[in-house]
């Protein structure tokens, strides 16, 4: 029995509204988590890889601000006890107490295990700094002894 045209009409319409639908849901249900790298990076604590991604989150999504705020605030936390230990760490110099800066070294390192190229450098150099300290007083030992 052949249909007729305001049949088929409908049939078709209903085929592309369930085409539509299902590409709609099919699309929404797809979306990822704008965060999911993100929160991942900071499981790992690869903080200077995961602000870039932050920037780049708000920069596409401003509605997003609570969101992007609130994981910069973990990492601002993190940066703060970082500063904390590094203070120490210049009074352990200042002091000359290298099991200190070593102590301290360990913390941040516990802390950012993936530091920037910055703070990697200001590690070593602390690194070295309490070379120097250790170094300095067995020279002195050994000048003392021969005396």
């Amino acid at each position: 029995m052949p249909l007729s045209q305001g049949r088929h009409i409908r049939i078709i319409s209903l085929i592309l509204i369930s085409l539509v639908i299902t590409g709609y849901v099919y699309a929404g249900g797809d979306r990822e988590d704008p965060f999911a790298e993100v929160d991942l990076l900071f499981s790992e604590k690869r903080y200077s890889e995961a602000m870039p991604l932050l920037t780049v989150i708000l920069t596409d999504n401003p509605e997003l601000f609570d969101e992007v705020e609130a994981r910069g605030q973990k990492y601002l936390a993190v940066k703060r006890e970082i500063s904390d230990l590094e203070e120490g760490i210049i009074a352990d110099i200042k002091s000359g107490n290298p099991a200190g800066i070593f102590e301290k070294i360990g913390l941040i390192r516990d802390l950012e295990p993936f530091p920037d190229e910055f703070r990697a450098v200001v590690l070593d150099d602390y690194l070295y700094e309490a070379a120097v300290i250790v170094n300095t007083g067995t020279i002195n030992d050994i000048m003392d002894e021969a005396l």
